[in-house]
C-alpha cells in the first residue's frame, strides 16, 4: 500500500481528503442503520467507545 504522501503528491487525493483506518471505522459506525445497541454490536466496541465511533445526529421530536 502506498504512503499517503505519495498519493497526495500524485494528485489522487488532496491533503484535506486524507483519511485513516480509524476514520473509516468512524464513518461506518455513523452510517450503520439501526439503534445505538445494534451499531455497538456491529462495531464491536464498548459503550464508552461509541462516543468516538458514532457521530450521527440524534433524531428528536420538536418541542410542542
Amino acid at each position: 500500500m502506498p504512503e499517503a504522501s505519495s498519493i497526495i503528491e500524485a494528485g489522487a487525493i488532496t491533503e484535506g481528503q486524507r483519511f485513516s483506518p480509524h476514520d473509516l471505522k468512524r464513518k461506518g459506525g455513523t452510517d450503520t442503520t439501526g439503534n445505538r445497541a445494534e451499531k455497538q454490536d456491529a462495531l464491536g466496541v464498548s459503550e464508552a467507545m461509541m462516543k468516538v465511533y458514532d457521530k450521527s445526529v440524534p433524531k428528536v421530536r420538536p418541542s410542542g
